[in-house]
């Protein structure tokens, strides 16, 4: 019940925020996430994202600094991504969730912090559709390996379809697990700096109980650049 206020409470004030702030006209960036899966492109320097699973700020020299308040992207709660090329990055950080509502969190069988890390390939890059593709691994008391792949179809100026499927092999409990989410994403053009998320999540769980359980996804994305 206090992580759901504590959600509502955030969506609500990036919103309102972003309402306040209209008459400044707000230049809008993009968001570097799908849902729980990042973008192999980051922003231009000094552009910023406000959301419940990414909280970002691109600094010079390719650096972007991420943390996420609900579950995590990449798989990382808090660190910094670098761009190695346009369609090409590699982040680094603490692989872990602060509050999670049981879906791509860092596996809820293991609740202590771990080392992360991923590195992060677009293929497919268009207006139309994008593609994701994740090497990922977790190293502390649990060392486990991956991979994640996210894809966003646009096929209107108004919404975009995004789907995503993850997989993870733990070596100490010698046991893979699956998870995968599909939802949309809003984003109105005559408020271009805001965007919303829905989906549904198959939560992360080895192969014989995938599917048996679901939980929701939710971000209300709030981004802009800061500087011009």
């Amino acid at each position: 019940m206090t992580s759901r206020i504590i959600k509502s409470v955030i969506m609500c004030s990036i919103a309102m925020f972003a309402l306040r702030v209209d008459a400044y006209n707000i230049h809008p960036a993009r968001p570097t996430h799908y849902f729980y899966t990042p973008t192999p492109y980051l922003n231009t320097e000094w552009d910023m994202v406000a959301s419940l699973h990414e909280i970002s700020y691109t600094l010079p020299q390719k650096l972007q600094m991420h943390t996420s308040i609900l579950d995590n992207v990449g798989r990382i709660c808090f660190g910094a991504r670098y761009a190695i090329l346009d369609n090409l990055n590699i982040g680094s950080g603490l692989a872990w969730s602060f509050a999670s509502l049981r879906g791509h969190s860092i596996p809820h069988w293991d609740p202590d912090p771990r080392l992360g890390s991923f590195l992060c390939w677009g293929p497919t890059l268009t207006d139309y559709f994008e593609l994701a593709l994740i090497a990922h691994n977790q190293l502390g008391k649990h060392i486990s390996f991956g991979a994640d792949a996210g894809m966003m179809i646009t096929p209107s100026e108004y919404w975009s379809i995004i789907g995503e499927l993850g997989f993870s092999f733990d070596f100490d409990e010698q046991k893979p697990y699956l998870n995968t989410v599909w939802g949309v994403r809003v984003h109105p053009p005559k408020i271009p700096y805001l965007s919303f998320d829905a989906g549904i999540d198959c939560v992360e769980t080895p192969p014989r109980e995938f599917a048996r359980h679901y939980a929701p996804f939710i971000d209300a994305i709030f981004t802009m650049k800061t500087m011009r």
